[in-house]
C-alpha cells in the first residue's frame, strides 16, 4: 500500500483534527485542502475553511502534526498563493458552552 515503507521505519505521522481561526482579509477566504505552515515547514492541511458570519472570523478545521496542534499555536494557511496568519484555538468561537437554547428544543407540536 502507499506509505507501507514509511509505516515500516517508523517514519508516519499520526494527524490530529484542529480548529483554527485565520486572518480574514475580506476576498478569498479558502474552502479545503489548503496547506498549513509553522515556521515555514508544512505540517498539515485545512479539511474545510468557511466565513462565520456570527462571529465575523475565518474558521477552519485541519490536519496537522500533533506538535502543532495545541491551543494557541501560531501557524500560517496559505490561501491563493499567500500565507495568512492563523491561530489554534481551543473551543468553538460562537457559545462554546453551548448555553444558547436549540432550536428544535423549543419548537411544540402544531
Amino acid at each position: 500500500f502507499v506509505g507501507k515503507d514509511a509505516s515500516l521505519n517508523g517514519d508516519s505521522k499520526t494527524w490530529v483534527c484542529a480548529f483554527l481561526e485565520i486572518e480574514p482579509r475580506g476576498d478569498i477566504d479558502g474552502h479545503g485542502g489548503e496547506a498549513v505552515l509553522h515556521q515555514g515547514q508544512t505540517v498539515g492541511a485545512t479539511a474545510s475553511v468557511v466565513y462565520g458570519h456570527t462571529v465575523g472570523k475565518v474558521l477552519a478545521f485541519a490536519y496537522l502534526d500533533p506538535a502543532c496542534a495545541r491551543p494557541g499555536t501560531g501557524l500560517d494557511v496559505v490561501i491563493a498563493g499567500t500565507p495568512r496568519a492563523a491561530v489554534v484555538r481551543d473551543q468553538a468561537p460562537y457559545d462554546p458552552q453551548s448555553e444558547r437554547p436549540r432550536q428544535d428544543a423549543v419548537l411544540q407540536p402544531a
